[in-house]
């Protein structure tokens, strides 16, 4: 992350500048664990990663 502080309450735990860590990931191609950080090519491109969140747990039938 990266620019002024105005927002940096909004992502309590991770200050501006901070690096992430290269979480593994499975590709779906062939189910192989690999780091994110490791598959993208440091071409000077920007990439946006986004990140579901855990499944809602479905309600009691009515």
């Amino acid at each position: 992350m990266v620019g002024a502080p105005d927002h940096a309450h909004l992502t309590p735990g991770f200050p501006v500048g901070k690096r992430f860590c290269s979480p593994e990931v499975v590709r779906v191609a062939e189910a192989h664990l690999v780091h994110l950080g490791h598959h993208a090519r440091a071409d000077g491109r920007w990439r946006i990663y986004a990140f579901a969140d855990a499944p809602v747990p479905p309600r009691p039938p009515s």
